[in-house]
């Protein structure tokens, strides 16, 4: 059996792919550095919990959103965040690696940039739907694009 000289140890990943998967791991790693006193000072102990609030999903900002039929920024942008931002680390984890997986494997297909628009459309029908989906909508759009 021969392999070839110039082969990668890992296969290549869409460069959004990677971006998207850096941002979720460098979040998670800010925040547990942070809250066991490497990063940050005192006040890092709550960052998870203060960029939760601030750019998590929230249904009592969406059901408000509704009632009164006003839709500012600081609350639409949770649509795209929240799926950045996880409750621990085992949970940031998985979605790294299912997003790094799947993401492959569309990315391949799709290409980078509707990758991306897959993952924020997704993210967005998500928060919509946030009751039946969880917290990772944005990593299950790729894997139910790798099965159509």
């Amino acid at each position: 059996m021969t392999h070839p000289v110039n082969e990668t140890p890992v296969n290549p990943l869409p460069p959004v792919v990677a971006a998207l998967a850096l941002v979720m791991a460098g979040f998670e790693l800010a925040f547990n550095l942070g809250a066991r006193g490497l990063l940050g000072g005192p006040n890092a102990v709550g960052w998870r919990n203060t960029l939760v609030e601030r750019f998590g999903f929230s249904g009592r900002a969406f059901d408000w959103m509704l009632e009164n039929g006003s839709f500012p920024p600081e609350h639409l942008i949770r649509f795209v965040t929240y799926p950045f931002f996880h409750a621990s680390f085992s949970h940031a984890l998985f979605a790294v690696v299912i997003l790094l997986a799947m993401g492959k494997v569309v990315g391949e297909v799709i290409g980078s940039l509707r990758v991306c628009l897959l993952f924020v459309l997704c993210s967005i029908a998500g928060a919509l739907a946030f009751g039946l989906l969880g917290s990772d909508p944005g990593c299950w759009g790729p894997i139910r694009q790798s099965t159509a």
